[in-house]
């Protein structure tokens, strides 16, 4: 089984046909076997980005509804949930401060690497 950190712009594909959807839906999905853990956050960020979608003209109202519905479905059964604590939302805005956004995750990540025993996580920002 592959484990997989999933950020709000690489799920979003999942949701929305993008540049890399294809790619993200055949490499990091549930439904093929793969474990895909988020931040608890994104529930939040995903319904944010699709209705900037809907009031930028990209998607009519019914499908933004459609897509927030079926990710808030997915939310609670095709995914690891990991929580925010005020000390880990901390860490990771003292490494946005200190690094670029790439090695802020990839730091981010070995931290979730510890939560997540024996696991190997691969972790992708499309």
């Amino acid at each position: 089984m592959s484990v997989f950190f999933g950020d709000t712009s690489a799920l979003a594909k999942r949701y929305v046909t993008e540049t890399g959807s294809a790619w993200l839906m055949a490499t990091i999905n549930p439904k093929i076997g793969s474990r895909v853990y988020i931040a608890h956050i994104t529930i939040v960020e995903i319904v944010s980005a699709i209705t900037r979608k809907e009031r930028g003209g990209h998607l009519s109202a019914s499908d933004a509804q459609t897509v927030i519905t079926t990710f808030e479905q997915d939310y609670f059964q095709e995914f690891s949930i990991v929580p925010l604590t005020t000390s880990l939302v901390d860490e990771a805005k003292n490494l946005a401060k200190k690094y670029r956004y790439a090695v802020m995750m990839r730091c981010s990540l070995r931290r979730l690497c510890k939560l997540i025993k024996n696991a190997q996580i691969q972790a992708y920002n499309l």
